[in-house]
């Protein structure tokens, strides 16, 4: 899976280590396709709606159904590296989901500028790809990885529950800070960073490093 655009380089050039690091994660990721598609048009620039996913800061309180059935915001850990962002966590005490035998139960790998991959507990298999459009426009692509092409039963609530809650709860607070953005109120403020660079949810370090990759990929 390469990124968008006709000079896009592929993952395995990009980032040579992903696959390892997904298979060990997820071992069945190789067997599976595309089940189900969702798009959204979000009211903000793409490189809001990255840092946004890329920052866990706001999860404790925005997104409680992430936070107490999917992951321990205790144990939340961000980390940048070369032209990932790596999210991992270990599972709350009770949760809803089987947990992958032998893997972490919530992985996510950012791949600069615009995808990510999700594994979410019993190596349910999501990706993102964020589509800039305009200044304050963004494509957002939301797709879930199954055995089949058709969903079952099972996997169309898990779909249904993933996007009326994690995926949803952030386009309101995407448009809202595009909005602030675009005021004349607006000052930048410092960024609350821990002295390790590991991000967690009470810190932002992983947004210091997408800036940097914004940087070098402009060439500054």
């Amino acid at each position: 899976m390469g990124q968008p655009g006709h000079d896009a380089a592929s993952l395995s050039d990009t980032v040579p280590d992903i696959e390892d690091e997904l298979l060990a994660v997820a071992p069945s990721a190789a067997g599976r396709t595309l089940t189900h598609r969702r798009t959204h048009l979000v009211s903000a620039n793409w490189k809001l709606a990255v840092e946004n996913y890329n920052e866990c800061y706001h999860c404790p309180n925005v997104h409680k159904s992430f936070t107490k059935g999917v992951v321990s915001p205790r144990e939340y850990r961000i980390t940048g590296r070369g032209q990932t962002i790596r999210h991992s966590a270990e599972a709350p005490a009770s949760t809803g989901y089987a947990l992958a035998e032998g893997g972490q139960p919530y992985e996510s790998f950012f791949v600069f500028p615009v995808s990510s991959i999700q594994c979410y507990p019993g190596e349910v298999l999501n990706t993102f790809r964020w589509v800039p459009l305009a200044v304050d426009r963004t494509l957002l692509i939301r797709e879930w990885w199954f055995d089949g092409d058709t969903p079952t039963a099972e996997q169309d609530e898990i779909i249904d529950l993933d996007w009326r809650t994690t995926v949803s709860e952030d386009f309101s607070i995407l448009d809202s800070v595009q909005r602030g953005l675009r005021s004349r109120g607006y000052v930048p403020g410092p960024l609350i960073e821990r002295p390790d660079g590991v991000a967690t949810v009470h810190s932002e370090d992983a947004v210091p490093h997408l800036h940097d990759l914004v940087r070098a990929a402009l060439g500054r």
